[in-house]
């Protein structure tokens, strides 16, 4: 049925749109300009790619490391060494992480689902990772759009997505659709097995929604206010592992995302108040030893901003948020709640045109237990000559990371003495860009984590506990480069991710950690992508590459590492004023055998179509 009303959808959304007439719009992917903060990154986001999800995205543009279970199962992110639950993901300025697990499921994100997505190599509300921003807009231009996809590929995969907007000079709307299913059962190389011959991933499939209602009132000059529902619902069969024959787990996630927010625009002053209500429910089902366990995640966010910029060279930026935590986890032994309350303040200043400085402090309550204090430290020195843009900068910052809710009640195991992780970052970058044809990033890092948070076995149950010291360390590389002439178009961006994170400290008299890199950090993260356009007819080539991980802390044992390659080939036209491409795509094209996570084999070659449609009226 789901798969009738995702089809659906799109079809009504066509002709619903038939009667307006259509623009040119282009589709083709840009190579855009970095937001101003010096370690974001801004990711594009490709029309033909609205129905692919969140990981593959990444895995392409940036040099992060994704641990995936398979297409469609668990993906978890890994910023700078770090692990998932130390990387934030925010969605329109709040936080989506689960006050349980700490972290989210990227697989689970459809990528139409965002309007921008950007990197950042340090997180600014409370961790000692990363973080992932994914933002929704709105425009008051009185225009109407349409763009809808539909993918069939190998292994039955069906992907459908529909994004309608309509926008006029007071009201904004936008209804967007995803639906993503999969049988997933590859062939794969089963070395558990005496013989070479390729077996079928068994019990393996997914099922995915995301439906999302945006909507913005310009109630006048001064005063905006958004609405956003975000649902998502996906039921997944988990596939065993490779020394296992067969599996009977099951596991359903279920989300509803609310959020209100108001800005307004004053003389000197401008404020923004937000509240966002996020309700998320795992519901894990394995007959085989007769458990159901079902965990439900709550959380209340709100924040309050006020910015003052009309004093001279100089402005000023004060927040202050309150969240309210609630999980009903059946290992707890009751309903856990927690109250976080969080101060902060920002001055940037101008002295010079080429001199820019902004200093930023923060201070968080977790029931009543105060941060660590978290000041940061941003200086940039920027010059442009004619065509040639320079910039370097330094960025010093302290942050932190307090439990989450599993560490300290999970029973048994939970441990409430818990500390919270301090980290100290460092940031020194460098820019250049020449007519916006061309620009390079170079950005050094360094992270020195204290009291990290780990599980490790104490007799019969492992407990969490603040066990060593962490040193992370590298150079992060982007390359952007466009060139146009008539009908021609050649557009090519590539990244490279350099990774060092040892342990700094020995679990016990006989581990033998101390000094080795930590598991699940590759050293080398790279990838290219080559687009190539001429009359409409387009070529896009992705390279991917990912050094060996270890598995175990001593350096024993490691995965080896993968180069895949995806080809593509496209061709866009338009028939009654409806804008409409074709491409086809092959993934893996070397069939390359690999994994992400122990035992967790990944897809080979596989193949897929897609068919889109744009309508646009301005």
């Amino acid at each position: 049925m789901k798969i009738v009303w995702a089809l659906l959808l799109l079809v009504f959304s066509l002709f619903s749109s038939a009667q307006f007439s259509a623009d040119t719009v282009n589709t083709l992917p840009e190579v855009e300009k970095v937001a101003s903060s010096y370690s974001v990154k801004r990711v594009h986001i490709r029309t033909v790619e609205l129905n692919r999800s969140l990981h593959d995205l990444l895995r392409e543009q940036t040099g992060i490391f994704l641990r995936s279970y398979g297409n469609g199962q668990l993906s978890s992110i890994s910023f700078r060494g770090t692990g998932a639950a130390q990387t934030d993901v925010m969605w329109n300025g709040m936080k989506l992480n689960s006050p349980a697990l700490g972290q989210i499921d990227a697989s689970l994100f459809n990528l139409g689902m965002s309007d921008r997505v950007l990197v950042n190599g340090v997180a600014q509300s409370g961790n000692v990772g990363g973080e992932l921003q994914l933002h929704s807009e709105q425009a008051f231009d009185s225009s109407f759009t349409l763009d809808a996809n539909v993918s069939y590929g190998s292994f039955h995969t069906l992907r459908a997505f529909s994004k309608v907007c309509f926008n006029s000079r007071k009201i904004s709307g936008t209804t967007r659709a995803g639906y993503m299913q999969s049988d997933n059962n590859f062939p794969f190389v089963n070395p558990y097995k005496p013989i070479s011959e390729k077996s079928l991933l068994p019990h393996a499939k997914v099922q995915l929604l995301n439906f999302m209602q945006q909507f913005s009132a310009r109630i006048n000059e001064q005063n905006t206010v958004h609405l956003h529902f975000w649902l998502t619902d996906a039921q997944r069969e988990i596939p065993p592992i490779l020394s296992k024959n067969e599996s009977v787990e099951l596991q359903d996630d279920y989300s509803i995302r609310g959020m209100v927010s108001w800005q307004g625009s004053f003389k000197r002053w401008s404020a923004t108040a937000t509240t966002a209500f996020f309700h998320d429910v795992i519901d894990y089902h394995n007959s085989a030893i007769a458990l159901l366990s079902k965990s439900t995640m709550q959380a209340l966010r709100n924040s309050v901003s006020f910015s003052y910029d009309s004093l001279r060279n100089l402005s000023l930026q004060a927040e202050a948020a309150y969240d309210l935590e609630r999980a009903i986890v059946p290992a707890y032994e009751t309903n856990r709640m927690r109250h976080v309350a969080r101060l902060a303040m920002t001055l940037k200043y101008r002295p010079v045109e080429l001199l820019s400085i902004s200093l930023r402090i923060r201070e968080s309550l977790y029931d009543k237990q105060f941060s660590p204090f978290s000041p940061s430290l941003n200086v940039t020195l920027s010059k442009s000559v004619h065509h040639h843009a320079v910039s370097v900068a330094l960025n010093v910052a302290r942050n932190f990371r307090f439990p989450t809710l599993n560490d300290l009640y999970w029973v048994p195991g939970g441990n409430r003495l818990l500390r919270p992780e301090k980290s100290w970052d460092g940031d020194l970058g460098f820019r250049y860009n020449y007519k916006g044809y061309f620009s390079l990033k170079a950005n050094g890092f360094c992270k020195y984590i204290t009291d990290w948070i780990q599980w490790i076995p104490t007799g019969q149950y492992w407990e969490p506990k603040n066990v060593k010291r962490v040193l992370t360390r590298g150079l992060e590389l982007s390359l952007n480069s466009v060139y146009t002439h008539r009908q021609f178009t050649f557009i090519a961006y590539a990244n490279y991710t350099l990774t060092r994170a040892t342990g700094l400290d020995p679990l016990s008299s006989h581990d033998q950690s101390k000094g080795k890199q930590l598991i699940y950090v590759p050293v080398h993260v790279a990838n290219a992508n080559l687009f190539f356009s001429y009359h409409r007819f387009s070529i896009r080539v992705v390279s991917t590459y990912t050094d060996a991980v270890f598995t175990t802390s001593d350096n024993s044992e490691s995965l080896p590492g993968y180069c895949l390659l995806d080809l593509e080939a496209g061709k866009d036209f338009t028939i009654q004023q409806v804008n409409m491409g074709v491409s086809f795509r092959v993934n893996n094209v070397t069939d390359r055998q690999y994994q992400t996570v122990a035992q967790r084999p990944m897809a080979g070659r596989s193949f897929e179509g897609t068919l889109r449609f744009n309508i646009a009226k301005r």
